[in-house]
């Protein structure tokens, strides 16, 4: 097994960001498409409920993904080649300070590789084979074709990782996401929607 999936994990005094990606952006950047080059740099706002420890992989509501400069500097090290990432704030709207050490990212190039036989999802009835919830994933490496982070085109804002991602990740102790292995069948994901 050469894939892990991407999800969020909030520890004790980690922040949770709620509505702070901003709407009148207009695009979203969880859909694994490319998008025109927003006006950056984007702010992201912690309201009074938002309060706590910023994370590598921020954990947040919206239409949008943000990881510290470290962590995108890092995938692109492992030659994460396929993410285009746009200068952001994040703006603490109780204590004013202002972070500008972290990157909106876009990951670009769904692929489409979910072994349907091996795997307990929820779609979403409409015949369109996209997945609303899952209890557990096993993919179809074959389809992957070396890629080393991307969406899945049946579930988009679910982030696939390789495994030499994913140790690095792990080495360099970033925080705000775990990786769970595809095909767990004792995982529990609590964290979808973060």
């Amino acid at each position: 097994m050469n894939y892990y999936l991407w999800q969020n994990r909030r520890m004790p005094g980690d922040a949770m960001i709620y509505g702070g990606w901003p709407n009148a952006l207009g695009i979203s950047m969880i859909t694994g498409d490319r998008i025109a080059t927003p006006a950056t740099p984007i702010d992201v706002t912690l309201n009074a409920e938002s309060q706590g420890r910023l994370t590598d992989s921020l954990l947040m509501t919206g239409a949008g993904r943000v990881f510290s400069e470290r962590l995108v500097t890092l995938l692109l090290d492992m030659g994460v080649s396929n993410i285009d990432a746009y200068p952001c704030r994040v703006v603490n709207a109780v204590t004013g300070e202002v972070r500008e050490d972290f990157r909106a990212v876009n990951v670009i190039g769904k692929i489409a590789c979910v072994d349907p036989d091996k795997s307990e999802f929820e779609d979403f009835g409409d015949g369109s084979n996209r997945i609303l919830i899952w209890d557990y994933l096993t993919l179809d490496e074959t389809c992957i074709g070396g890629n080393r982070l991307f969406p899945l085109a049946e579930m988009p804002v679910q982030l696939v990782v390789h495994r030499d991602v994913k140790a690095a990740i792990e080495a360099a102790g970033f925080t705000g996401m775990e990786f769970v292995p595809q095909g767990d069948q004792s995982f529990k994901p609590a964290s979808i929607g973060l």
